[in-house]
């Protein structure tokens, strides 16, 4: 290392000899966050070589600052970020010093550029102070975006059309971007502002660098970036893309003498975008390809009192996915499980930010188990999903919004209006606030179970019995605020939801309940470096009630105190440890006291093998018998990179449950999950994933009374030229088995689609 660092000091010496002679410098860290980028008079060629004579005239960035992990500290490498535009894209280029051989720039998959280092750029197109465009690469030139939304995390889901380019040099490495207006939506002026940020993560330290310097002590990102003013002369264009695609699908089912193939399934069909003015878009989507190529992860199902979430991976809703979002979870896509078509309108107009989205489902229009075809009422009836939105921005610190969803299948009806604030004061609060009401109707099978012979009768489930068209309303509001600043934070809650409150468009776990909750966290630092970076310690505490006759608290049902402690290291490395007590009142018992307590931790400096794991041991309740129990749950998981082109995760999920009387199993179940990706150039990529179930449930005495095991492979390989424009080919293997059988194949698929992007 000795004899690294002088010449690693000389390559950086050469570097910065070879800036282009910019006259306009401007320092995030002394406060220089707002300029007019120069005019290019030529546009640069984009070949990761960031020359000399085609960026003399950009404006430089230089001064970064750390957000993470330690606030603040200043950046010792000398990243430098260069900005300049013509009429039809927005150029930036990064220069990242580093030490020689510390790049990290594994030739990556689109959107999964966070195992290496990254750069990247914000871009607040509305300068509305509430949402940004992120347009990032690698080294390499590998590309990712997504969109960012105050109070929300990072979507990556959205694609949007640019250009990136880069390489590794001796000094570290350079990255070019040209970004076309067309790409991002913004009111045509004659001088346009953006809010704009230069982003660098150096995966070796684990050091987030922005350009204009972000702070906790102030709540909100969009506040604090920097700002691109006077761009004369861009328009935004009436983006208009049309993705014609064709998929085909076949399965196969273990025979006697084989693998027999059903005829390959096709449909055809494309997506448009068009951009109505330049702040409006409609999406439409005919004889749709809903299906998403890879699918979710296996949970463990034991012992569950709340449904499972599941996150949409579907190319048509994720588009302005970010406008219907609220406090609450009210728009919850994958409840449109087969859609027949897709519409949708998005956009903003001044202050206001609505969007409109209609879809028809046809999963409700199938046949229903124990009743005959010709008496069921829905039969080849598809729902039909509505969910509007609407957002006025008063100022950067004040808004104000409305939802509506309904879904309509035939009789059967849900509707839920909703209102929401959210204001931020005093710099480091922020309050939102949601209220919904839901009016509902059950479908009505009574005539159709009425009108059958009493043998008919007989076989009809008890579920749908009780389905006799009963109309219900219910009302849920939610409250929260937050708090932030570099040395302490802090969330609290109050979630009030009546018993006949009742969403079919949103996801809610529990209805009648009154949950109060609090959360808070220190940020200790050390006076000097050490081996440490921060000690955070954690303490959370909820109360949930039953819901009361009055609309005020009932009977408390569950009770949780939990204390925790992280210690954060160098390389974002951290281990954390703490107990959960607990209370719980269910089916008329009592659980208390009950303890929990945990361990986890992750280590992420090393190059090829970034493992992780959480450990949870405690008490319990079987809520099928009502009854104390203790539970182990160890979780590991580990991201390899074999090679530079060669990567994957390992990951291991189990549970073992045990009842506290007599000591006997209740269940155990375990899901090992492998996922490995080769990518032989930015374009071209295998992946494969296999995963393992099991299953097991156990009576008092310990007798084996279901067991359950499935195993599945899917293999995929995918040509991805540009977002749009894709390949895809894939084949998957299901085996299954009851009890102590041995696993037998259940069925075989063949998948293919391909599709083309036409943009104008």
């Amino acid at each position: 290392m000795t004899r690294r660092l002088p010449l690693a000091a000389l390559l950086l010496g050469l570097q910065l000899d070879a800036d282009p002679a910019s006259a306009d410098r401007f320092s995030g860290a002394h406060g220089a966050i707002r300029l007019t980028p120069p005019r290019a008079t030529a546009a640069p060629r984009l070949d990761g070589r960031i020359d000399a004579s085609e960026w003399e005239a950009a404006a430089l960035l230089e001064g970064f600052t750390h957000g993470r992990p330690v606030e603040g500290v200043r950046d010792s490498l000398g990243t430098q970020c260069l900005v300049m535009y013509d009429q039809r894209n927005l150029y930036v280029a990064f220069r990242c010093p580093e030490l020689p051989g510390q790049v990290q720039a594994p030739v990556a998959h689109r959107d999964d550029i966070w195992s290496g280092d990254w750069v990247g750029v914000s871009i607040d197109s509305y300068h509305d102070r509430q949402r940004s465009f992120f347009m990032g690469a690698n080294p390499l030139g590998v590309q990712a975006d997504g969109i960012d939304q105050e109070g929300r995390d990072t979507d990556t889901s959205p694609d949007f059309q640019f250009s990136s380019q880069g390489r590794v040099t001796e000094a570290g490495f350079e990255v070019e971007f040209a970004i076309p207006f067309k790409s991002l939506r913004f009111a045509p002026s004659e001088q346009v502002t953006f809010g704009f940020n230069a982003i660098r993560d150096q995966r070796r330290t684990g050091a987030h660098m922005y350009w204009a310097p972000i702070t906790r002590e102030i709540s909100g990102y969009h506040r604090q970036i920097g700002d691109l003013q006077g761009l004369e002369g861009i328009r935004p264009g009436r983006n208009f893309e049309v993705i014609p695609y064709m998929t085909g699908a076949s399965a196969g089912a273990r025979q006697p003498e084989g693998v027999r193939w059903d005829p390959m399934e096709s449909r055809q069909g494309f997506d448009l975008k068009a951009g109505l003015t330049s702040a409006v878009t409609a999406n439409v989507a005919v004889t749709p390809d809903f299906s998403q190529v890879e699918a979710d992860a296996g949970v463990l199902d034991v012992n569950l009192r709340n449904a499972i979430f599941f996150a949409e991976k579907r190319p048509f809703f994720l588009e302005g996915a970010d406008i219907f979002q609220t406090t609450m979870n009210m728009v919850y896509t994958r409840r449109i499980v087969d859609p027949l078509y897709g519409l949708k309108l998005t956009g903003k107009s001044g202050k206001t930010a609505f969007g409109v989205l209609n879809a028809a489902d046809r999963s409700v229009s199938k046949p229903v188990e124990s009743l005959p075809d010709a008496a069921n009422p829905y039969l080849d009836h598809d729902a039909q999903f509505t969910m509007s939105r609407v957002r006025h921005d008063f100022s950067n610190d004040f808004s104000l919004g409305a939802l509506l969803t309904t879904r309509d299948h035939r009789d059967a009806t849900n509707r839920a209006l909703s209102g929401d604030t959210r204001i931020t004061f005093l710099k480091r609060f922020t309050f939102a606030m949601q209220t919904t009401h839901t009016w509902n109707r059950d479908p009505d099978f009574a005539s159709a179970i009425a009108a059958l012979d009493s043998a008919s009768q007989v076989n009809v489930r008890p579920s749908l019995r009780g389905l006799n068209g009963r109309a219900t309303e219910g009302t849920a509001t939610h409250a929260e605020l937050n708090y932030g600043s570099r040395s302490f934070e802090m969330y609290s809650h109050i979630e009030d939801i009546t018993r006949d409150f009742n969403t079919l468009s949103g996801f809610f776990n529990r209805p009648g309940t009154f949950e109060v909750y609090h959360w808070g966290a220190g940020h200790l630092f050390p006076k000097q470096r050490t081996w440490y970076e921060q000690i955070q310690p954690e303490l959370s505490v909820q109360h949930l009630y039953d819901h009361g006759e009055q609309g005020v608290t009932g009977r408390l049902t569950d009770f949780s105190f939990r204390p925790r402690l992280m210690v954060k290291m160098p390389g974002s490395n951290y281990f954390a440890f703490g107990f959960n007590r607990l209370y719980t009142y269910f089916d008329g018992h009592e659980f208390d006291p009950r303890w929990r307590g945990f361990l986890e931790g992750e280590w992420n400096s090393g190059r090829r093998i970034r493992p992780g794991f959480f450990v949870s041991y405690g008490d319990e309740v079987i809520y099928s018998e009502s009854a104390p129990a203790l539970s182990t749950d160890p979780n590991l998981w580990t991201t390899v990179r074999l090679t530079d082109r060669l990567d994957g995760t390992l990951e291991l999920s189990t549970t073992r449950i045990t009842r506290r009387e007599g000591g006997s199993r209740f269940a155990q179940a375990v899901i090992p999950r492998a996922r490995l990706a080769y990518q032989f150039n930015r374009e071209l990529s295998l992946r494969w994933i296999t995963e393992f179930r099991d299953r097991r449930q156990f009576d008092t005495s310990n007798a084996l009374i279901d067991h359950t095991r499935g195993f599945t492979n899917d293999v995929l390989f995918t040509y991805l030229l540009r977002p749009g424009t894709v390949l895809y080919l894939g084949y998957g293997a299901r085996l299954g088995a009851e009890q102590d059988a041995a696993l037998s194949p259940r069925a075989h698929s063949l998948f293919m689609k391909a599709s083309y992007l036409w943009q104008m």
